[in-house]
Parts: structure tokens; C-alpha cells; sequence
């Protein structure tokens, strides 16, 4: 009689296979849930850093005020600065350019017929901010203006809150914007 020969593998086999995988993953979980983490306030701190940046270009390029400002509804068709966190912002020209200098230019409030550059809706819920202000402006040299409310930093952090993420670098992130008006995170 011909006996096959049986491959495959045993009960016994496929319970150790199973246990050895529910350790990797347990292990691996964790470590993957914190870089999805650091990807999405990457992200977000990047947004906010674009928005300056653009701001200070436009303001070189257009040799007028241009204003960062938040905003409760960035979309609407005529957005509002609203005192608060950076959770919603506009990036306007604050100027309306027609060579007549009124007493609203440059004032850091977005009036009739000054131009909305930028819209964005803000953070995403995870992320919780904060800043020493709610209005970053850049005059025609690019340089920061000194006017009221003005943000000099503004503070980003998640449920990880100031953790340790890796090599003494912390979970939450600073953007600060100095008198020269080039932002940095730290």
C-alpha cells in the first residue's frame, strides 16, 4: 500500500505561527500609532509655515502689507479676523492698492476690496494650539510688523502633549516668528 506523504502544517504549528504574529504586531502597533502621529503634526505645522512664507513673499513681491490672521469661518465669502487660536486663517493683502493711502490700510482687519490670498480651514481635531496673539503682518520689506495682537509663536500639540518622541525631541511643536519676519519651527 502507497502511503502519501503529508504536508502542511500542525495545530500545534499554526498556534505557535499565531502567537509569534500577536507579538510582532503588539509590538509594532504602538511605534507605527506614534509616527502616523509625528506624519499628521508634521503636516499641520507645515500648513501654517507655508501660509507665512507666502504671506511674506506676496508682501515683498507686492510692496504692501500682507496680513496672517485668524479666522472662525476662513471660507466664508467675506472672511472675518476673529480673536483666537490659529484653528482657521486667512492670508490677505492688507491694502487695497489703489495708491490712496486710507486710514484702514494696513490696520490687520480685512476690509473692502483687499484681496484673500489664502483660505484655510485649520487644524485638524487632534491638534490643539495656541499663540501670544492672532495677527502676523508683513510690511513691504518682508519684515515683520509690529502691530496690535500681533502672533510672535504659536504652539501646536496633540495627546501626546510635550512627550519625548525620540532623541530629546518633543511631541508638540513652536512656530515663531521673529522681527525679520522669517518663520521657524522648533
Amino acid at each position: 500500500m502507497n502511503k502519501r506523504l503529508q504536508t502542511g502544517l500542525s495545530i500545534l504549528e499554526l498556534m505557535i505561527a499565531v502567537a509569534i504574529i500577536s507579538i510582532v504586531i503588539s509590538l509594532g502597533v504602538p511605534g507605527f500609532m506614534n509616527a502616523i502621529q509625528s506624519n499628521r503634526m508634521a503636516s499641520n505645522v507645515n500648513d501654517l509655515v507655508s501660509s507665512l512664507h507666502s504671506a511674506r513673499s506676496e508682501a515683498l513681491k507686492r510692496s504692501a502689507a500682507v496680513t496672517v490672521c485668524t479666522s472662525n469661518d476662513p471660507l466664508a465669502a467675506d472672511p472675518a479676523c476673529d480673536a483666537g487660536t490659529f484653528d482657521g486663517w486667512v492670508v490677505f493683502v492688507d491694502d487695497d492698492m489703489d495708491d490712496v493711502v486710507e486710514a484702514s490700510d494696513g490696520n490687520g482687519a480685512i476690509d473692502a476690496g483687499e484681496e484673500v490670498l489664502i483660505r484655510n480651514e485649520g487644524f485638524e481635531d487632534t491638534i490643539d494650539s495656541g499663540a501670544d496673539g492672532w495677527i502676523t503682518s508683513y510690511g513691504p520689506s518682508g519684515f515683520r510688523r509690529e502691530i496690535p495682537n500681533r502672533a510672535t509663536f504659536v504652539r501646536l500639540c496633540d495627546e501626546r502633549g510635550n512627550e519625548n518622541i525620540s532623541g530629546g525631541i518633543s511631541a508638540a511643536r513652536v512656530i515663531t516668528v521673529g522681527p525679520t519676519g522669517r518663520p521657524q519651527i522648533l
